[in-house]
């Protein structure tokens, strides 16, 4: 039986996050194939990353300009989806290379959220989705009694100008269930690690679907 996540919008036309699967980006869909298992596109885990879970898109268009070295957003409506405010919160934490951590900007969420019993959602950028001029950051939110809107923090590519389209998504929403973890050390594995080493190296492709995948499906 399927586990259930329940949203709510507090905004009568702006959207409850989605499923994943539905924001395959287009560099993605036309990239081609190649014989060989050494590509992304016949990546099977690459693309359960992209596809897992929920997303967070922008509810309208966003207008970046640049003053004086300082990123201004504007949009036409409410709500109002980008928080800015001094980067004093940010000063001792690194930010990707590239990326402008002068300013403390987050994108404000208008939905409340609630996961079953003894589930919590990581919260983070959108897998593999490094076109974006934007790094979101992540956060794992226990849910599971309940969780209202926020604020996700992100920084901006340096120097980036231009309008992030209504529909771009900002953060991945992924479900799991909080358990107790302990690690080992198990030499055991490095034979059985080289048998399906040497067993996937003797097809051309298609070992991992067919001999370790599990379908995993969000709807």
């Amino acid at each position: 039986m399927s586990k259930i996540i329940k949203f709510s919008s507090t905004h009568e036309f702006v959207s409850i996050p989605k499923p994943a699967k539905n924001y395959i980006p287009a560099w993605y869909k036309k990239a081609q194939p190649v014989n060989t298992n050494l590509t992304f596109k016949k990546c099977v885990p690459f693309l359960d990353a992209v596809t897992a879970g929920y997303t967070i898109e922008l509810s309208q268009d966003v207008t970046v300009n640049q003053v004086d070295g300082i990123a201004l957003f504007t949009w036409q409506s409410s709500p109002a989806v980008v928080d800015v405010s001094s980067g004093e919160s940010m000063r001792e934490m690194p930010v990707p290379k590239g990326y402008d951590g002068s300013v403390n900007c987050a994108w404000i969420s208008s939905f409340n959220f609630k996961t079953p019993l003894g589930y919590s959602v990581l919260i983070t950028h959108p897998f593999n989705q490094f076109h974006l001029p934007f790094v979101t950051f992540s956060g794992v939110v226990d849910a599971d009694q309940g969780m209202h809107t926020g604020k996700f923090p992100f920084v901006l590519e340096k120097g980036f100008e231009g309008v992030i389209p209504k529909g771009t998504p900002v953060a991945q929403i992924l479900p799991f269930k909080r358990e107790n973890w302990l690690s080992q050390e198990d030499k055991s594995l490095n034979l059985s690690g080289a048998r399906s080493k040497w067993e996937c190296y003797n097809v051309i492709s298609g070992w991992y679907k067919t001999n370790r995948w599990v379908r995993k499906d969000y709807a």
